[in-house]
């Protein structure tokens, strides 16, 4: 997912007048939206709220619709806040009819908030996305969502600095962590430059990279929390601790910083999803410099080669006036229409989560900036591989209390297995 803007600020697109009339039987108060438009909730200009406009564009020429929506452009943080807010009062005064949800962020609304969404089942198809996104949009055996974008992770790589140390792709294909590590070291032996640069305080981006590429997570399907005594988050703390002490690495301090450390040589390669493709190629210079391979692997039995990290899926407020029209538009655009699904993996950069769009030409194409690589290809390839994980609305607590105890454990202050048993027992404290 592209990253959060803080500033909250509306976006309105107007299209020729919708003829939609109210057909929900509730209460007026029940959207936001006037009896002519839709409103949505989102984040991101130059991406989430792009495609929103190109959708509509798109649906009116397809359909022969006329329809209008009104955009706020909200930063994630705020959706999740201010959806909450209303909620938890028991009003549906001032929710839209539209919701973009982080697939973290998804269980929680849906176990939290009983009915307050729109039941997509008859109109989403699950088995037409790929599996590890089914969690997010579902709960006691319907669909409350349309899945959107994916973050499939991937080893981006300069292959200039690679290749200069003796290293190719095929040397980085389908490793542990130990060998990436090693090449690592070498590489900045003969090159100079630091291997690898994460945000390692600041972000648990990496640990959940690697905690779901070895089907592990940070607790069970009903939600408890599962930190003492998990052997594949001690191993996965273990990497993490690794790269931070080696002088080889650079650990930043934001995404700012980590944006100027990828695009200034600063580091030969990066670990994150496929929506970091367009920050990558923000350094014009670099174009033919890079490359794409899978992401390193615990030494452990189930581990594997693939992840995912960020990605979100939209949602249906229940109680909007339109939702049978909001849920027409959201399958009729994001869901299945693949020649459009084609235009904003090239336009913003989306590799969709339904997977009749890897079949189409935009998929197919050789990127100049990668070595004309089809990288798409290999992106989507391993969108089949990648593991499902449990998201539940204890999973976010869990997060973010690993995240108030990563420098301790991983400056050496608090041994791995100690830190992993006070971590479960704050979070305990706190669900209860």
């Amino acid at each position: 997912m592209k990253k959060m803007k803080k500033l909250v600020k509306a976006v309105v697109v107007f299209g020729a007048l919708l003829g939609l009339a109210a057909c929900g039987k509730g209460e007026e108060t029940k959207s936001t939206s006037s009896d002519e438009e839709l409103t949505v909730w989102c984040w991101d200009a130059n991406y989430n709220v792009s495609m929103v406009n190109k959708a509509v564009e798109r649906y009116n020429k397809n359909e022969g619709k006329n329809l209008k929506v009104n955009i706020q452009d909200i930063s994630s943080e705020d959706v999740n806040q201010k959806m909450q807010t209303i909620l938890s009062s028991g009003s549906t005064k001032g929710l839209p009819d539209i919701v973009l949800l982080q697939d973290a962020d998804g269980q929680k609304f849906l176990s939290t908030y009983d009915g307050a969404f729109a039941d997509m089942s008859d109109s989403v198809k699950l088995d037409d996305y790929y599996d590890f996104k089914k969690t997010a949009v579902s709960y006691e055996g319907k669909t409350y969502g349309l899945p959107f974008d994916t973050g499939v992770t991937g080893l981006f790589y300069r292959t200039d600095l690679f290749e200069e140390a003796g290293y190719t792709e095929e040397d980085l294909t389908d490793i542990t962590w130990d060998q990436f590590i090693k090449i690592g070291e070498d590489v900045s032996k003969k090159t100079g430059v630091n291997y690898y640069a994460d945000q390692f305080y600041t972000e648990t981006r990496i640990e959940q990279i690697i905690l779901q590429s070895a089907n592990s997570w940070f607790n069970d399907e009903s939600g408890k929390p599962s930190i003492k005594g998990n052997e594949t988050l001690a191993s996965t703390l273990e990497v993490a601790k690794k790269l931070k002490s080696s002088s080889n690495v650079t650990n930043v301090n934001g995404w700012d910083s980590y944006l100027k450390v990828t695009n200034n040589t600063e580091t030969a390669s990066i670990i994150n999803g496929c929506w970091f493709v367009d920050s990558i190629k923000q350094a014009e210079d670099q174009s033919g410099n890079w490359g794409l391979a899978t992401i390193p692997r615990l030494d452990a039995d189930g581990a594997t080669n693939y992840s995912n990290t960020g990605g979100a899926s939209w949602f249906v407020l229940d109680g909007s006036n339109k939702k049978e029209e909001a849920i027409e538009f959201l399958v009729s655009t994001f869901g299945e229409d693949t020649e459009f699904q084609q235009q904003i993996l090239t336009e913003n950069g989306c590799v969709s989560s339904a997977k009749a769009a890897a079949k189409g030409e935009a998929y197919q194409q050789e990127v100049a900036f990668f070595g004309n690589e089809k990288i798409y290809v290999k992106l989507t390839d391993w969108l089949n591989k990648v593991p499902a994980v449990y998201e539940t609305k204890e999973t976010p607590t869990i997060k973010d209390t690993l995240k108030e105890n990563l420098q301790t454990i991983l400056d050496g202050s608090v041994p791995i297995e100690k830190g992993l048993s006070e971590i479960q027992s704050s979070v305990e404290s706190k669900i209860q």
